[in-house]
C-alpha cells in the first residue's frame, strides 16, 4: 500500500492513535483525519511522506509536541506541502522553525492548542502563505517583521500573493499587522 494517493477519514468517529506505519505510505499526497477522537501524539514518521501536499488532523485529542519531522516533506522535490491543519487539539511545545523550509505552504493553522514560546522568524520565509492562524495558544513575544511584511506588501514576493488572514492572541503576542486578534 505504498502508493496510496490520499486517505480521507474525517468525521468518522475514529478513535485510537495515528499509527507510526503511516510513514510507509511515502507517496501519499493527502491525509485527512480531522474531526475524530484520535489520541496520542503525531508520529514523527509523517516526515517520511515525501509527496505530502496537505495534512488535516484538526479537532481530535492529540497531545505532545508538534514533531519537527512534520516539515521533512518540504525537503523533497516531489512535495508541494501546501496546507497543515492541526488546530483544536492539545499540542504543546514550540512551533518548529523547520516550517520555514515549506516554501509551498499556503495555509498553516495551529490554533486552539497549547503551543508556547515565540513565533519563529523562519515563518517569514513562507512567501506563498495566505492563512496563518495561531490564536488560542500560549505564544508570546512579537510577530516577526518578516511575517508582517507579507501582510503589508502585496509585492514582497514579486507576485500578487498575500497573507490574507493572520490571527494570534494579541494580548500575548504583539502584532500590528494581524487581521484578527483573539
Amino acid at each position: 500500500m505504498s502508493y496510496a494517493v490520499g486517505i480521507a477519514l474525517g468525521h468518522n468517529y475514529l478513535s485510537g492513535t495515528v499509527p507510526s506505519e503511516i510513514g510507509n505510505l511515502s507517496n501519499m499526497y493527502g491525509f485527512l483525519l480531522g474531526g475524530n477522537d484520535l489520541t496520542g501524539t503525531i508520529p514523527s514518521e509523517i516526515g517520511q511522506l515525501n509527496s505530502l501536499g496537505f495534512l488535516s488532523i484538526y479537532d481530535n485529542s492529540l497531545s505532545g509536541s508538534l514533531p519537527s519531522e512534520i516539515a521533512a516533506p518540504c525537503n523533497s522535490i516531489f512535495s508541494a506541502f501546501g496546507a497543515l491543519y492541526v488546530g483544536y487539539n492539545s499540542l504543546t511545545g514550540s512551533i518548529p522553525s523547520e516550517f520555514g523550509r515549506c516554501v509551498y505552504m499556503e495555509q498553516l493553522q495551529l490554533r486552539y492548542n497549547s503551543l508556547s514560546g515565540t513565533i519563529p522568524d523562519e515563518l517569514g520565509k513562507l512567501n506563498r502563505l495566505k492563512i496563518l492562524m495561531l490564536e488560542r495558544n500560549d505564544l508570546t513575544g512579537t510577530m516577526p517583521e518578516s511575517v508582517c511584511a507579507f501582510r503589508q506588501n502585496d509585492n514582497i514576493t514579486g507576485s500578487s500573493q498575500r497573507l490574507d488572514l493572520l490571527s494570534v492572541d494579541c494580548d500575548e503576542v504583539e502584532c500590528d499587522c494581524c487581521t484578527n486578534c483573539a
